[in-house]
């Protein structure tokens, strides 16, 4: 999946750190310094339920298809 989403390279069985883009690279190791400095706070956002009103906002700007 991590290779798919252009995260990893993959040659035969092995993987190896190897994004996309310059801005993924960017991102992630902007990721990594936040983590680093907020362990807590980050663990505890990614592992949270959204609230139901951030779901609903997200969920307006999917695409559906007519009926």
């Amino acid at each position: 999946m991590l290779a798919q989403r252009g995260f990893l390279g993959r040659d035969g069985n092995l993987f190896r750190w190897q994004p996309k883009s310059a801005e993924l690279e960017l991102t992630v190791d902007d990721l990594a310094k936040a983590y680093s400095r907020h362990l807590v706070e980050l663990t505890q956002l990614i592992h949270s339920k959204p609230a139901a009103g951030v779901r609903e906002f997200a969920d307006a700007f999917r695409l559906r298809r007519e009926k």
